[in-house]
């Protein structure tokens, strides 16, 4: 997934309202929004990855839940025989362990690079882990050298009460299609109905304008390649193997305590988006 806001108890009305893209090739094996068992036994709303078993979002009956997005920087060093990245959702999802804790059992370094929101609602937190590839990165400009003695993941707590974003860069990076999608978050907490809610981020999600040159990150790929990735919708068929936007997905927590969770997945390919709406309760 490359492109989410969150919303952390900033509406007493919809206290947890999450708008995601999952960016993916194509052509990788991919399994729909449903409830689902991991291999330790924990049932999972979410999406599945059917090539590795990970997962990009998901969120359990007791109030865990956890997203993810790669981090663009074709310059990091590349682990040998990288593990999934989307183990992290399932793994955080089976635990019970608090965030810091939670992170003491990876070694960053055995992942290529990667965001991680990690959520217990009934605990009351919300962390975001990172890998430390962005201290590298801030080495680098630094002009001093890199070692591996990072090897732990970076936790941050975030806070509540606001609007967060995040693509493939570090929490609240203000590029242009994630400050888009937080406004967008912003103006529909003001809708009274989660239907229209999930309406409107939708259609925030599937926004293809790409930013103006002038407004382009600099992540170190083709001037091409990054205004194609600039839009909140990826469509760029011209890469080849193809890559996308697979699925967009709006996550709605009433003050009820009823989760909802619509995804659209995208054919590219000219159809309509196929939409799945799925639902679970907390206790809150």
């Amino acid at each position: 997934m490359c492109l989410i806001a969150l919303a952390l108890r900033a509406s007493e009305i919809f206290p947890l309202v999450i708008a995601g893209n999952r960016d993916e090739f194509l052509a990788r094996p991919t399994l729909p929004l449903d409830l689902w068992r991991s291999s330790q036994g924990t049932t999972i709303l979410g999406g599945r990855d059917g090539q590795d078993g990970g997962s990009w979002m998901g969120f359990t009956p007791e109030g865990r839940f956890a997203m993810l997005t790669n981090v663009r920087n074709p310059q990091a060093r590349a682990p040998a025989n990288p593990i999934s990245r989307g183990s992290l959702v399932v793994d955080w999802l089976d635990s019970t362990l608090a965030a810091e804790d939670w992170a003491q059992q990876h070694h960053a370094t055995k992942f290529n690079g990667f965001n991680l929101i990690a959520g217990d609602w009934r605990a009351g937190s919300c962390s975001h882990l990172s890998h430390p590839v962005f201290l590298e990165q801030k080495r680098q400009v630094a002009g001093t050298e890199y070692t591996q003695c990072a090897i732990e993941l970076i936790v941050t707590q975030m806070p509540t009460h606001q609007v967060h974003g995040l693509s493939n860069a570090a929490l609240d990076t203000p590029w242009p299609k994630t400050l888009n999608l937080q406004a967008a978050v912003h103006a529909a907490l003001q809708l009274p109905r989660a239907e229209d809610l999930t309406t409107a981020l939708l259609h925030a999600l599937s926004n293809t304008k790409p930013a103006p040159d002038a407004q382009l990150p600099f992540t170190g790929v083709p001037i091409e390649l990054e205004r194609a990735l600039s839009s909140a919708f990826v469509s760029h068929p011209a890469h080849q193997p193809r890559y996308g936007t697979r699925t967009s997905w709006v996550a709605v927590l009433q003050a009820s305590g009823e989760l909802t969770i619509t995804e659209a997945t995208h054919s590219h390919d000219g159809q309509v988006p196929v939409v799945r709406q799925r639902s679970m309760h907390w206790r809150i």
